[in-house]
């Protein structure tokens, strides 16, 4: 299912984040917001992949299949953090229903094959999920930096994340404060 549109007519958001952004230079990717079509990271994710490839895969377009390799590769790994947090939350038994869940969803599915930073967005806050859970349990300091880098991460791809660092928050601190809930 993920690879069925691989190769489909990219939509008017992924070429205005191609040409508007991507296409641009580094320093202007990471300061310039005017659009919420600025999916930071991944733009500039998609014009490092451009700069090492031996063609301009952004401007002559000659395989956009490769630049949404982030987003594709996002949502595969999304679908294996979302096993770790099943068989952790609920049971080993019922991890597999709910990464099949997501990764049968309509959403995951499109935008597994999309040059946008959904993907990329859902594997960061996941991951999020994943390293609060390192840092109660464990006390872990390298997962607690893990925790801030991909916090700012979720950011600094879709600033609307700030409603789900916020609810990471709220579980994290309810978590603390009645352990074994």
């Amino acid at each position: 299912l993920r690879l069925a549109h691989w190769d489909a007519t990219l939509t008017g958001d992924e070429a205005y984040t191609l040409r508007h952004y991507a296409a641009k230079t580094p320093s202007y990717i990471a300061t310039h917001y005017e659009v919420a079509n600025n999916h930071v990271l991944l733009s500039l994710i998609l014009n490092r992949l451009n700069a090492l490839s031996p063609k301009e895969l952004i401007l002559t377009l000659k395989s956009h299949a490769v630049l949404r390799l982030p987003s594709y590769i996002a949502s595969v790994i999304t679908l294996a953090l979302m096993l770790l947090i099943g068989r952790r939350i609920l049971s080993a038994a019922a991890s597999p229903l709910l990464a099949v869940l997501l990764g049968a969803t309509f959403w995951h599915l499109i935008y597994s094959q999309l040059l946008r930073g959904y993907s990329l967005s859902a594997l960061f806050n996941l991951l999020n999920v994943v390293l609060v859970g390192a840092v109660l349990r464990k006390g872990s300091k390298s997962a607690l930096i893990a925790l801030a880098f991909s916090v700012a991460a979720a950011h600094y791809l879709v600033p609307t994340n700030a409603w789900m660092t916020a609810a990471l928050l709220l579980w994290t601190t309810l978590l603390a404060a009645f352990p074994g809930w």
